[in-house]
């Protein structure tokens, strides 16, 4: 996809007619193709996206735009929210790449809402459970609490996630890694790993 995922919108029109792989479908979405697809996963990340790709010429650039819903215009990427056109080259690469492929997602929570953060978890995981490895560095803990709600729902197993806590209680370099039971809980959760929210609630709720 490029590193700014300058590509995608040259492997989605390549890719648009083919079938997806069912396990990565989206559960609401009975069309198998990556255009019907992505399009699927914008709405569940962006209520009523949708995305298009063409060529006016066959030597021309490729054309990309987004529509925020049925009735919307087609906007270029410049003129819509910057998260459609940062989850679009996540979700072809998801979507499009072969089952033995790696595939390096940085931020992938970026300019998502929290339920959007927790549907890419979900998604990251269904993939990674159709047989993608999947690296992920992440600040969401809405997104790892979608990774861990794709584990409780059979998605992916439990042994096939694993979670590096990287600088633990401030020391530069230490490393502690996580596993997942079948429920989705992890194991010995640290200081400091995701538990924010938490702790601010129980402050305001006078627990500490």
């Amino acid at each position: 996809m490029g590193a700014s995922g300058e590509y995608a919108a040259y492997w989605y029109l390549q890719r648009a007619d083919e079938e997806v792989e069912e396990a990565r479908r989206h559960p609401s979405e009975s069309g198998e193709t990556v255009r019907t697809q992505v399009d699927a996963w914008l709405r569940e990340l962006f209520p009523g996206a949708r995305v298009s790709a063409d060529r006016l010429t066959p030597d021309s650039p490729i054309r990309l735009t987004f529509s925020l819903s049925k009735s919307s215009p087609w906007a270029r990427p410049a003129n819509v929210g910057f998260g459609l056109s940062y989850a679009f080259p996540m979700l072809v690469a998801l979507l499009t790449r072969p089952a033995d492929s790696i595939i390096v997602v940085d931020s992938a929570e970026a300019h998502l809402h929290p339920r959007a953060q927790s549907a890419v978890g979900r998604l990251l995981g269904q993939v990674a459970g159709a047989g993608l490895q999947i690296f992920v560095e992440t600040h969401s803990d809405h997104l790892l609490n979608g990774v861990r709600l794709a584990v409780r729902d059979g998605l992916v197993k439990p042994d096939d996630v694993a979670l590096h806590f990287f600088g633990q209680g401030g020391k530069v370099g230490q490393v502690t890694t996580l596993a997942l039971d079948r429920n989705g809980a992890v194991s010995d959760w640290p200081e400091g790993f995701f538990d924010q929210a938490e702790n601010d609630l129980a402050i305001l709720s006078g627990w500490k």
